[in-house]
């Protein structure tokens, strides 16, 4: 069960010689994380690999059915991939993501490390052939070639790292089979700020010997994926009547407001709950006193009272609660407040608050 406070309703009593008037003005709403999550298995949008050696630099391998990479000073390769992560729903929280790549040649010895290309190179186009130049198409020298360079560097973003963001580096030993890399906080950077998540794979010996290994791409048999699991916030609203007038009494007189308060939304993301509450609670009334504090040094003398049916009422300061199950419930609201004859004339206000609770 997820607990949290609603919102709150403010009421004034304005006490003269013989009258009283109850007004609200309020629309209040909260949100919180719940603990049911969902899993997604994305595959690429887009991937590549390239290739720094002279020859190769402005190739193109977008319809390549594997993604090649070497250590060779001579002919370094990279891996890039895009995942949509778009379908994410608004307001979600990345609670693990996995990066899945399927190695055909492996070696067991090579450590792969898995960066993220950032934002400003994010847009890189993944092309339409294999071993040759394509005009708009990602290589090592292009994230579109002849017409945009990488803006950190050749090489997927700079070929010494540089806008790497080495923090993001996960490290894995090779082997053939499938392979994991943990993205999580990476995933959750990408979501949080708004574009697609994109990966640049290399060795960790890139530059010294000549060591290759090969992944399939989105065309081979067993597709790149991006395993995210999310978790979504349930919302609880509490939407107060604009104005809640009450007629005139005497001294000695109930106020009595058969005004309903609102209602009670629950939206859920992708965690629909069993049921809600809602309690209607005054917090400035002590409890211990007896008396309701108000905006002054002048307390009333009888507490507030609130029913949610009209029928039976509990003291403000012990509240009442609404339950419900679904999506929605109407949650008609009553006050009375006691007016003596020893009441001084003045404005008292009455802060009713609204907290609530998700069950699953």
């Amino acid at each position: 069960m997820k607990n949290y406070v609603a919102g709150k309703l403010f009421k004034t009593i304005n006490i003269a010689v013989i009258t009283l008037l109850l007004a609200a003005t309020l629309i209040v709403s909260s949100t919180q994380p719940v603990g049911a999550s969902t899993e997604v298995t994305i595959n690429p949008s887009a991937d590549n690999y390239l290739n720094s050696s002279s020859a190769y630099a402005n190739y193109n391998y977008g319809s390549s059915t594997s993604l090649e990479v070497n250590t060779s000073s001579t002919g370094k390769e990279r891996a890039i991939l895009k995942f949509d992560i778009s379908n994410i729903p608004a307001g979600a929280t990345i609670t693990s993501a996995q990066l899945r790549l399927y190695a055909s040649t492996g070696l067991s010895t090579q450590t792969y490390q898995v960066y993220r290309i950032t934002q400003a190179d994010s847009n890189w186009v993944e092309g339409t052939v294999n071993g040759s130049s394509q005009t708009d198409s990602s290589c090592w020298n292009y994230k579109a070639y002849n017409s945009t360079s990488w803006a950190g560097g050749a090489g997927g973003g700079s070929a010494d790292g540089g806008t790497f963001v080495s923090e993001d580096a996960v490290e894995i030993k090779g082997a053939s089979g499938w392979m994991e890399w943990t993205v999580t906080a990476q995933v959750q950077d990408f979501y949080s700020l708004g574009y697609n998540a994109n990966f640049l794979i290399k060795d960790k010996q890139e530059g010294s010997g000549s060591s290759k290994s090969i992944f399939h791409s989105k065309e081979g048999a067993n597709k790149p994926q991006l395993i995210i699991n999310y978790t979504v916030p349930s919302t609880i609203s509490v939407t107060a009547p604009s104005d809640i007038t009450c007629n005139t009494f005497t001294y000695g007189d109930n106020i009595n407001s058969s005004t309903s308060a609102g209602s009670v939304t629950v939206t859920t993301g992708n965690d629909n709950p069993t049921g809600w509450s809602v309690t209607a609670k005054d917090i400035n009334q002590s409890s211990d006193s007896g008396k309701m504090l108000t905006g002054g040094t002048i307390p009333l003398t009888d507490k507030l009272q609130i029913s949610k049916d009209g029928g039976t009422y509990a003291n403000a300061d012990t509240g009442v609660v609404y339950t419900g199950t679904g999506l929605t419930g109407s949650l008609p609201f009553y006050a009375k407040q006691n007016i003596t004859n020893g009441e001084t004339s003045g404005s008292y206000t009455i802060t009713i608050e609204f907290s609530g609770s998700i069950t699953y």
